[in-house]
C-alpha cells in the first residue's frame, strides 16, 4: 500500500489525521505529521520529518519497506489519542509516535521522568511559527532530578517547573474544560518512571507544548473563539526564568497572582509511598518564589563560608591609634558609662566610630545584624576596642531636646524614627536567635545615620535570655537610667522584655511631645507650672480629650493626628493607665504599623 501527498489516515472516531502538509509560507518543503482533524484550524501536533523536508511533493509517497521504520500497512493504526502505533501480527506494538513526541504531549502520552534504561526523554521546539524544524528550546525532566520539569536553550537551563510534590496542586481554569483531568505517575514495564495526564469523556481538547520562544502552553479549543486559549503558560513572568534574580534571590509573584509552594521528594520512591517532603540543595539556592497562599515555612541550613568578606579585614591597633591622634579629645565623640567613643578615618576613607572600653566592661556587649553593626574588635594587652559604623547624626537626644536641631525633625521623620526603634525592639526580643533585653533604652543610645533612620546602641547593660527564661531579677543593683525604668525594675529590681517596652513608651512620648527631661515631663500650663511624671501627663491630657495638645509644636503643621494619637495610646498602654496592650514588642509594632 502506498500514500500520497492529498490522501489522508484518520482515526476511528476522525479526532486525529495523519498527512502531507505544507507550512504556510512555504512552496516547496513537505512535512508528514499528524494533526487535531475536527476543528477547522489545522494544529500539527507530530512531525516524521521535521529535519528533512520533502522539495517535491508530486514524487512523495509515504510506504511499508523491510528496512522503513515506520511499517505503513494493515498493522498500522492511528489511534483515537493521536498515537500513531505500528503492531506485529501477534498485537506487539513494534514502534508508536508517542514514544517519539515533537514538541507537544497529547493527554494519554507517557512523559518518561526516570532516565536508567534509556537516553532523557524531550519534546523539542519548532525553529520558528511555520518552521517545524528543530529548534533551540526542549523540555523534559532533569536527568539528575527526575521529578522536576526543565525548559533548555540548548544546553543550558531556562526555565524549571517547581519541584512535584507527588500531587496535583492545582485546577485552574479546569472546570470549564472537564469534568476531571488528573495526573498519573507509574512504572513501566523497563523499570523506568512515567507519567501522563488524562481527561474524562466529554472534555475539550487539550494539548501541551513547547513553543519556539521556549515558553510551555497548555492549550485548550475554544469553540466560541474558533481558536486555541492558553489554561497555563509559563513562564509567567521575566524573574520566573532561570537564574534571574541571582543565587539566593527569589521572586516575588504574590502582588500579581497566587503560586504555591509544597515540600518535595526529588526521588521516584514516594510513587512507592514513601511521604518524605524535604527538597535538598546541594549547590546554590536559586530560583527560590514567594508565593501567596499557604502557610509553609522554608527552614534553609547554609553552609559556613570558606571566605569572609569585610571592607575592613585588617585593622591593626597602630592603625587606630594614628585614625584617632592617639585618642585625643579633638576626635572624641562621647562618653558613656563602659568607656569613650572616637572618631577615626580607617584605611583614607572609611570614617567609623571606635569606642575604648574601661577595664572589666564589655561582657555584655551585644552586636546583632538590624541594628548597630560592629564591623571589627581588637583586643590589645587589657584593652578592648570596639569599631562601629559611624552615624553621622549623633544620638536622638541632640535633637529632641535642642530648640533649633528638633526643627529638623518633623513629622513623618520622628514618626520613622519611632517604628524604627520598634521593629529593632522587637527583633531584639522575638525574632533574634536568643532574647535580649537591652534594659537601658533611652533617646541618647538611639544613633541617627545620615538618612535618619535610628540604630539601637551601647548594650553594656544588656541581658541574653535563653532557653525557658522570661524574667530575671537584678542581684546586686538595679542599672539603666531611672527616668525610663518600669515600676516592677525600678522598685522590685524584676527585669523582662516588658521592663523595655515601657522604656520605649517613654522614649516614644519623648519623640513626639513637648520638650521634656528624660526623668521627670515637664508639662507648661500658661497659669501655672506643674511637674508632673510624663505618662501621667499624658494621661490627664487623654482623659479630657485634648491628647493632641501633648504634640511637640514644631510638627504640627506636618502631624497626621491620626498617627501622633496612636502614639499616644500606645504610650499610655505600656504604662498601665490604659489596659488595652499588654507591654510586648509585637503588640506594639502591631499597633504603629496598622
Amino acid at each position: 500500500m502506498t500514500f500520497t501527498p492529498g490522501k489522508t489516515l484518520t482515526s476511528d472516531q476522525d479526532s486525529f489525521a495523519l498527512g502531507f502538509f505544507s507550512p504556510s509560507n512555504s512552496t516547496k518543503d513537505t512535512y508528514v505529521g499528524i494533526w487535531f482533524n475536527d476543528i477547522p484550524l489545522r494544529t500539527i501536533v507530530w512531525l516524521a520529518n521535521r529535519d528533512n523536508p520533502i522539495t517535491d511533493a508530486s514524487s512523495a509517497m509515504l510506504g511499508m519497506t523491510n528496512n522503513s521504520s515506520i511499517l505503513f500497512n494493515s498493522s498500522t493504526k492511528l489511534l483515537n489519542t493521536g498515537n500513531l502505533v505500528v503492531l506485529s501480527s501477534d498485537g506487539t506494538t513494534l514502534w508508536q509516535s508517542f514514544e517519539n513526541p515533537s514538541d507537544s504531549v497529547l493527554a494519554g502520552m507517557p512523559i518518561r521522568t526516570s532516565h536508567n534504561t534509556h537516553p532523557p526523554w524531550q519534546i523539542i521546539s519548532w525553529k520558528g511559527p511555520q518552521d517545524p524544524s528543530r529548534g533551540i528550546f526542549s523540555a523534559g525532566n532533569d536527568p539528575d532530578s527526575p521529578l522536576q520539569f526543565f525548559v533548555w536553550n540548548g544546553s543550558v537551563p531556562y526555565w524549571r517547573a517547581a519541584a512535584w510534590n507527588g500531587y496535583i496542586s492545582s485546577n485552574m481554569d479546569l472546570q470549564s474544560v472537564s469534568p476531571l483531568m488528573y495526573l498519573t505517575v507509574y512504572k513501566g514495564a523497563d523499570g523506568e518512571f512515567y507519567s501522563t495526564f488524562e481527561l474524562s469523556d466529554g472534555s475539550s481538547k487539550v494539548w501541551y507544548k513547547v513553543d519556539y520562544l521556549g515558553r510551555t502552553m497548555l492549550l485548550r479549543w475554544n469553540t466560541s473563539l474558533t481558536g486555541w486559549t492558553p489554561l497555563a503558560r509559563s513562564p509567567a513572568y521575566q524573574c520566573n526564568l532561570y537564574g534571574f534574580c541571582g543565587v539566593y534571590g527569589y521572586c516575588d509573584n504574590k502582588e500579581v497572582i497566587p503560586t504555591s509552594y509544597a515540600y518535595a521528594n526529588l526521588s521516584t520512591n514516594n510513587i512507592d509511598g514513601d511521604a518524605t517532603r524535604c527538597l535538598m540543595w546541594t549547590g546554590d539556592i536559586i530560583d527560590v518564589e514567594k508565593g501567596g497562599v499557604g502557610n509553609e515555612i522554608l527552614y534553609l541550613r547554609l553552609a559556613g563560608l570558606s571566605k569572609e568578606s569585610h571592607e575592613l579585614p585588617f585593622i591593626s591597633f597602630q592603625e587606630i591609634v594614628t585614625a584617632t591622634n592617639n585618642f585625643s579629645m579633638s576626635n572624641l565623640l562621647g562618653q558613656g558609662g563602659f568607656g569613650k567613643v572616637y572618631k577615626g578615618n580607617i584605611h583614607g576613607d572609611k570614617v567609623v566610630a571606635v569606642k575604648r572600653l574601661s577595664r572589666g566592661s564589655g561582657q555584655g556587649m551585644i552586636e546583632f545584624r538590624n541594628e548597630l553593626v560592629v564591623i571589627a574588635k581588637l583586643q590589645h594587652r587589657n584593652l578592648k576596642i570596639l569599631i562601629y559604623e559611624y552615624v553621622s547624626n549623633k544620638s536622638l537626644d541632640a535633637f529632641i531636646f535642642n530648640s533649633e536641631k528638633k526643627l529638623l525633625l518633623d513629622w513623618p521623620t520622628r514618626f520613622k524614627i519611632i517604628k524604627g526603634v520598634a521593629r529593632g525592639l522587637l527583633y531584639l526580643h522575638q525574632d533574634s536567635r536568643l532574647m535580649i533585653i537591652h534594659r537601658d533604652l533611652k533617646t541618647s543610645n538611639i544613633l541617627l545615620d545620615g538618612d535618619m533612620n535610628p540604630k539601637i546602641s551601647d548594650f553594656g547593660m544588656a541581658r541574653i535570655f535563653g532557653g525557658d527564661e522570661h524574667q530575671a531579677n537584678t542581684t546586686n543593683r538595679v542599672v539603666g537610667t531611672y527616668g525610663y525604668m518600669s515600676p516592677e525594675y525600678a522598685m522590685e529590681g524584676l527585669f523582662s522584655v516588658k521592663s523595655d517596652v515601657y522604656s520605649f513608651g517613654v522614649l516614644l512620648l519623648e519623640t513626639e511631645v513637648k520638650t521634656m527631661s528624660s526623668v521627670l515631663c515637664t508639662y507648661i500650663n500658661y497659669m501655672t507650672f506643674k511637674q508632673l511624671t510624663c505618662f501621667v501627663q499624658a494621661w490627664n491630657l487623654w482623659r479630657e480629650g485634648v491628647a493632641g495638645d501633648l504634640v511637640d509644636p514644631s510638627v504640627v503643621e506636618n502631624c497626621s493626628n491620626e498617627e501622633a494619637l496612636c502614639c499616644i495610646h500606645v504610650g499610655l498602654c505600656v504604662s498601665r493607665m490604659i489596659q488595652m496592650l499588654d507591654r510586648f514588642m509585637s503588640n506594639v509594632v502591631s499597633v504603629l504599623e496598622s
